[in-house]
């Protein structure tokens, strides 16, 4: 998915392409992302490029690749949407997707202005505040033991051989082409 104002890179066929043959590893993977605050490699692809489990916000929705079944998850999990969509897909604690991050970008945000309008949130007072501040503890909390729990404690490296095995039963490497 992309969106009308991203830029793609000369090389983004590769690049994707490249993404895509480490499908077995990621549900979501976010093409360009605003923060990179809580990133770890979680794996690096045949070509060299990282891909980042993040620990908490990456926010954007620029260009992203997903698999079918993360898309029913979020369109399920989405049907009461309380936050905007970045923020919901980056709520992994709560619908469960290995949320990846492509590094370095596979496509950039253009020098156009946005046409979102003003995005800062207005200022909440009294039980707005406090609730608002123990959901956001909460969340904290949640996020914390689901990264504990299902971040990989090891990068994955994926290189361009793959095992098959031969009629006779005996495993050799393949190389992609």
């Amino acid at each position: 998915m992309l969106e009308d104002d991203g830029v793609l890179h000369g090389d983004f066929s590769e690049r994707v392409a490249d993404i895509v043959m480490a499908r077995a590893h990621w549900d979501f993977v976010r093409l360009y992302s605003l923060y990179r605050r809580g990133a770890r490699p979680y794996c690096v692809t045949a070509g060299s490029r990282q891909l980042n489990w993040v620990a908490c916000s990456a926010m954007s929705t620029l260009g992203y690749l997903l698999t079918r079944s993360a898309a029913e998850k979020l369109l399920i999990h989405t049907q009461d949407m309380m936050f905007t969509i970045d923020e919901v897909i980056d709520r992994h604690w709560e619908h469960g997707l290995r949320l990846l991050v492509a590094h370095p970008h596979v496509v950039t945000e253009s020098a156009l202005p946005s046409v979102i309008g003003d995005r800062r949130k207005p200022r909440l007072k009294g039980q707005a505040k406090v609730r608002y501040k123990w959901h956001r503890a909460a969340d904290k909390v949640r996020r914390f033991f689901f990264n504990v729990k299902d971040r990989p404690r090891r990068v994955v490296r994926l290189d361009q051989r793959r095992e098959g095995t031969l009629s006779n039963g005996r495993r050799r490497l393949l190389t992609r082409s």
